[in-house]
């Protein structure tokens, strides 16, 4: 019966759509704010992608255009709520993220959010000890609008700090600018991944349990999103990867060796 009907499906787009375009997860969120802000009702990640995507069109829609978004389905939990609070500024384009290298001595904290901070809302800020050289710090920027934030970038540049725009990068978003502690000169031949889990009572038992005890767990962050599937970024301590690779592939799990600039900047 569902083949049927996705072919059913399939014709009629086939038939009247003209194009389509996707949008990212902090998009649907923004979407699902823009909704609950004009009416009032929550609606489910799905319900919101057609606002998603006349958002997303902004400028390039005619300016005599009229849109319709169909939304619907009101599929969402209330633990979900946190994760799009958090990711409906970032997008919405109100929120800009961004890993920021600063000298280690005293002072260089102070001189930073004088002269480059100054009159900017600071949504988030972390920062851990790990060189006595240098430090990057993560920091989260409210930006009303793309001229505020090229401002904040312009200021950076001025007093020639180095810094990588973390606001697109999905690694920082999810686990990153969550884990506390920072690089550990402890950890040797360390390898990160991001796994997939089924969100169900004992999924990580059963993982551990799968991957056995032959690798040292050397990092581990997860964080519920109230959704079917969750995501755990964990590091292994291993001379070789290509067994922990097939143990992981045999265990038929989601994953993916971690390569992210943000990782190598903090983890």
């Amino acid at each position: 019966m569902g083949s049927i009907i996705m072919k059913k499906t399939f014709k009629i787009a086939q038939k009247y759509v003209d194009k389509v375009i996707t949008v990212n997860n902090d998009q649907v969120c923004a979407a699902i704010k823009s909704i609950f802000e004009e009416t009032r009702s929550i609606v489910e990640p799905a319900g919101a992608l057609a606002v998603a995507g006349i958002q997303a069109l902004g400028s390039k829609l005619p300016a005599d255009a009229a849109c319709v978004a169909i939304c619907s389905g009101a599929n969402m939990s209330f633990e979900r709520l946190q994760f799009i609070a958090e990711r409906t500024l970032l997008g919405g384009s109100r929120e800009a993220l961004f890993a920021i290298r600063l000298l280690e001595q005293p002072g260089a904290l102070r001189h930073f959010c004088k002269e480059v901070v100054n009159g900017y809302s600071i949504t988030e800020f972390s920062y851990r000890l790990a060189s006595r050289d240098e430090a990057y710090i993560l920091v989260g920027i409210g930006v009303p609008s793309k001229k505020d934030k090229l401002a904040f970038v312009n200021n950076l540049k001025k007093y020639g700090y180095e810094y990588h725009d973390l606001s697109l990068d999905e690694l920082a978003k999810e686990h990153i600018r969550h884990v506390i502690g920072g690089k550990s000169s402890e950890a040797t031949h360390e390898h990160l991944y991001d796994i997939q889990f089924p969100e169900r009572p004992g999924a990580l038992n059963d993982f551990l349990q799968a991957i056995g005890d032959q690798w040292n767990v050397s990092l581990f962050h997860y964080r519920g999103q109230g959704g079917d599937t969750g995501r755990v970024l964990i590091g292994f301590e291993a001379s070789s990867t290509k067994e922990l690779e097939a143990k992981l592939s045999s265990a038929t799990y989601d994953f993916a060796k971690v390569s992210s600039g943000a990782a190598k900047l903090f983890l």
